[in-house]
């Protein structure tokens, strides 16, 4: 299930929205209920393989309809000097940036061949996302726990 599919309960989305984004006069939660934190636990799991540096096989498979988009005619030899290049920039970055959407985005955005640092540009927002949401759950899980009778 790719990142942005990942489907929380509501309790989990506020208790997300309070930790990425703490109310200025309150601060963040310091503790969550059991049930959220253990969704939390499952989310971060699920959502781990994504976070992960992404495979040569993806990289390519996503790089592979750029220079045709384009229309830049490359020789076999040229095409292989820029796949390294690019995966030199974006090699690091969190597999799970690497979605049709984000081809797409590229598609749409490039209008002549592009550099690794235009690549960059279009797949860093998502793999910071990626990372942000990551953490923000695992804060969530690795909090205290909430007594039942308190509030947040």
């Amino acid at each position: 299930m790719p990142p942005a599919e990942l489907r929380v309960s509501t309790a989990l989305a506020q208790a997300y929205e309070a930790t990425r984004n703490p109310h200025p006069d309150v601060g963040r939660p310091r503790s969550y209920p059991a049930a959220v934190q253990a969704e939390a636990r499952l989310a971060a799991k699920a959502l781990r393989p994504f976070a992960l540096p992404v495979g040569e096989a993806t990289l390519r498979e996503w790089l592979a309809v750029v220079p045709i988009s384009v229309g830049h005619r490359l020789s076999a030899a040229e095409v292989e000097a820029w796949l390294v290049v690019v995966a030199q920039a974006v090699g690091h970055l969190e597999r799970g940036a690497f979605t049709r959407a984000s081809q797409a985005q590229a598609l749409r955005t490039f209008k002549s061949f592009p550099s690794a640092a235009h690549i960059y540009e279009i797949l860093a927002p998502a793999a910071v996302e990626i990372r942000q949401r990551l953490r923000t759950l695992e804060r969530i899980a690795e909090a205290p726990t909430l007594e039942a009778n308190a509030t947040c």
